[in-house]
This record gives structure tokens, C-alpha cells and sequence, in this order.
């Protein structure tokens, strides 16, 4: 429900999609992993999941990971790094 506002405490789930290069570098990573932060809630793991490695994608491929973090009440914005690069991502609905 993504207009529902969330309350410390509460589990927020993050749909990540990512689409794989095209070409693949000769140096792609057989099992890319990002780093997802939630105030202090810190959550790292491969791109989808450890289910479907990067190893296994194809060029040009649109893969989605699934993932859950608990929302601690102290910050709101949600922090992606990925290959050394963070992006902040949009403040989430508190209540």
C-alpha cells in the first residue's frame, strides 16, 4: 500500500529493478550486491536476491529483486549504493 503511511516498527518492502548492460562488460560480475539503508536498517544482498545472480543474466535484461526492511523511526529516506555509487531515493509516507 504505497500510500499508506509507515510507523517505526513496521516492515517496508523495496521492489528493485535493474536491467543488465548491453553488451555485457568482459569484466560484468558473476554476483553484483548492493547496499540498501534505512536510517540505521541496513540491509546488503546480490541485485535479485541471490536467486538469479548477475552472472546469469543476458544482455539487455530487466530483472526485479524483492526485499524487506524494518523502519526504525529515524530517517525516512531510503539510501541504494551500488558499485560504489549511492542514489537517495524518494522520502517514504510517515505517519
Amino acid at each position: 500500500a504505497p500510500t499508506t503511511p509507515i510507523q517505526p516498527g513496521d516492515t517496508v518492502h523495496f521492489t528493485l529493478y535493474w536491467r543488465a548492460p548491453d553488451p555485457l562488460p568482459p569484466d560484468w560480475d558473476a554476483d553484483l550486491t548492493f547496499a540498501l539503508a534505512l536510517g540505521e536498517q541496513r540491509l546488503h544482498a546480490p541485485l535479485a536476491g541471490g536467486a538469479y545472480p548477475t552472472g546469469r543474466w543476458q544482455p539487455d535484461e530487466l530483472v526485479r529483486g524483492e526485499f524487506d526492511l524494518l523502519y526504525d523511526g529515524s530517517d525516512a529516506v531510503p539510501m541504494l549504493e551500488v558499485a560504489g555509487r549511492q542514489i537517495r531515493l524518494r522520502s517514504l509516507l510517515v505517519e
